[in-house]
């Protein structure tokens, strides 16, 4: 089989036509590959059709203004429970004798305390894990 009975028989099976048809298609997309941009071909857009597209193609980003979507970012809930751990650990760290810590900060009040101990600084950062789903 030839490279143009190939195509008309793929042609025939992915768009479900007839033989008359595919040889068409094949002929147009033939026409296609060998045109020149400045050719017209007898299936293009006209010019209100292919401002249209350009218009409905674009992509990138937009402003806000242009959307008029209003996206910020949600707001938090503060987790008592992770603030109260980490204020017991800074206190813990601060009157501790056998540890000696110094300067110790709440980075992140419900995540990172900095200490010096030694004279090596040190964080300590809290995970809470999620729940297992059942």
């Amino acid at each position: 089989m030839s490279k143009e009975t190939d195509a008309i028989k793929r042609i025939m099976d992915g768009l479900g036509c007839s033989e008359a048809e595919a040889r068409e298609v094949y002929a147009y997309d033939c026409a296609v590959d060998k045109a020149r941009a400045s050719d017209t071909l007898a299936h293009d857009l006209t010019a209100a059709q292919q401002k249209v597209a350009a218009k409905m193609t674009r992509t990138g980003t937009r402003k806000m203004k242009e959307t008029g979507l209003n996206l910020k970012p949600r707001e938090r809930k503060p987790n008592e429970l992770k603030g109260s751990i980490i204020a017991a650990f800074a206190s813990f760290l601060a009157e501790n004798a056998e540890i000696s810590a110094e300067n110790v900060e709440i980075t992140n009040k419900e995540r990172m305390i900095a200490f010096m101990c030694g004279g090596e600084r040190f964080e300590l950062t809290l995970t809470q894990k999620r729940k297992p789903k059942t």
